[in-house]
């Protein structure tokens, strides 16, 4: 009883205390009591683990699916390992592709086809894997790790200070980025470019200055919302957020290459790769052998034994005659020396037994003789050869992107059009109310596949399709 005494003296307060404010709990905001609610619910947290996977990969599949390697090293012909030529431009030069009188190899000097010098920088490897990043890709993984750092660093302000100080940046980066893009497309400056290579060479400060000043007017522009009350910091936290969009759209404005011929260079001794996670970019499909659905675990290699069984017979047995002319085409095959001298072995062993052999059972031998061969498919390919893994993941961008721009856009038509609703009423909400009934009757799916077949197929396009009919 006493205890109870205690406990119960030390929560009373006496009416003048009360009067003062005393004891009284501090109100919570909107959004941190919608959190609370939310992160009491089972089914809510499980949900928002799933769109926080969804969101990884989004964020990181270019740099865990990539069909370019994570990094290069030039070889000689013996095996032993050479130094990448780099130009100013950042162009890679294989020391074997380069010679006289073009190259000086004693002052590491190139004569390019346009007649303009450049001396070449030695590097041990290169990594083409970063070299084809986007601005997106690099921008995504920059500002995960800066919003982390902004969310999860005590001393920056409130909570919903700092969730507004990622979202108005991530804003400023994507409104620079398409600012930007767009006055750079009125002149084509890219790098890749070569009839625009005399205009850049000599303007050097062309596309430096556009990318500056496109920058500095949408960080001008963003440094008037309110996410800071100090001025001071408010034009730091937008100087910080253009400089890194206007650094990454001067490195990456380029588009990716989107060819992939680094495994025929492996295998003529040029280059040793490493490869990232999954060696395979969304829309890589092999054009020297037929890789279309194969199973989960497959290798990139054992197609070739429908390759190396392409001159048997469909259905009969093979004939001494066609197992012969069937293995000296093995040499054709794009692999090691090790797996033709394997299959090839193969081949001998059919012409030693007695027992014909089909092109299906030959191709299931050879197939398994090659399981080890190659890069792997986890979960196999589509029926146009491309690794399903990497379309998977590359395709969570593409749907958080869906969600986050189409609601967004309802969001801001739905907020309007309530919020005239509410403020007129009267003749103004009857007639906004019709309005809204006729979107509420309008079919999502039929309007999407009527857009998809009458309008140009722009992913951007059902973006603001959705966003516009499901603000109701």
């Amino acid at each position: 009883m006493p205890k109870v005494a205690r406990s119960q003296s030390a929560e009373s307060i006496t009416g003048v205390q009360a009067m003062q404010g005393l004891g009284v709990k501090p109100p919570k905001g909107f959004w941190a009591d919608a959190w609370d609610q939310v992160i009491r619910r089972p089914s809510a947290i499980i949900g928002l683990t799933w769109v926080a996977i969804i969101a990884f990969f989004a964020i990181f599949a270019p740099l865990l699916a990539n069909g370019h390697p994570l990094i290069t090293v030039p070889l000689a012909e013996n095996g032993t390992k050479l130094v990448w030529l780099v130009d100013d431009r950042g162009t890679p030069y294989h020391p074997l592709d380069l010679s006289a009188p073009r190259f000086d190899a004693e002052t590491n000097t190139l004569t390019r086809q346009d007649g303009t010098t450049t001396t070449l920088r030695e590097r041990p490897w290169i990594s083409p894997l970063v070299r084809n990043l986007s601005v997106v890709d690099v921008l995504c993984v920059v500002g995960f790790f800066a919003g982390a750092f902004i969310l999860f660093v005590p001393g920056l302000g409130s909570r919903g200070q700092r969730l507004g100080i990622v979202i108005a940046g991530s804003v400023q980066a994507a409104v620079t980025v398409i600012v930007v893009s767009i006055a750079l497309s009125q002149f084509g400056a890219s790098r890749s470019d070569p009839s625009l290579r005399p205009l850049l060479t000599e303007f050097p400060w062309l596309v430096p200055t556009t990318i500056t000043i496109g920058a500095t007017l949408v960080a001008a522009a963003f440094a008037f919302i309110p996410t800071v009350l100090n001025p001071i910091g408010r034009i730091a936290i937008v100087s910080i957020t253009a400089g890194i969009a206007a650094l990454a759209i001067a490195e990456f404005r380029d588009a990716p290459i989107t060819r992939f011929d680094y495994q025929n260079q492996v295998l003529r001794g040029r280059i040793a790769a490493t490869y990232t996670l999954v060696p395979w970019s969304q829309s890589q499909a092999p054009t020297d052998r037929d890789a279309k659905n194969l199973p989960p675990g497959s290798m990139s290699d054992q197609p070739l034994a429908r390759s190396a069984v392409a001159r048997l017979p469909l259905v009969q047995p093979a004939t001494p005659a066609q197992l012969e002319r069937a293995m000296n085409e093995v040499t054709r095959l794009p692999l090691p020396e090790t797996e033709k001298d394997e299959i090839r072995s193969i081949f001998r062993g059919f012409l030693e037994e007695e027992e014909p052999v089909t092109r299906e059972q030959a191709r299931r031998i050879i197939s398994d003789a090659l399981a080890n061969s190659g890069l792997p498919h986890h979960l196999g390919t589509d029926g146009q050869g491309r690794d399903v893994l990497s379309q998977l993941m590359h395709a969570c961008r593409l749907a958080i992107s869906i969600g986050l721009v189409s609601t967004g856009i309802a969001v801001v038509i739905g907020v309007t059009i309530g919020a005239l609703m509410g403020y007129f009423g009267g003749i103004v909400d009857l007639v906004l109310y019709r309005v809204v009934e006729i979107f509420m009757a309008i079919p999502v799916l039929f309007l999407l596949i009527l857009a998809a077949g009458v309008l140009p197929r722009n992913t951007y396009v059902m973006m603001a399709i959705i966003g516009c009919v499901t603000w109701t």
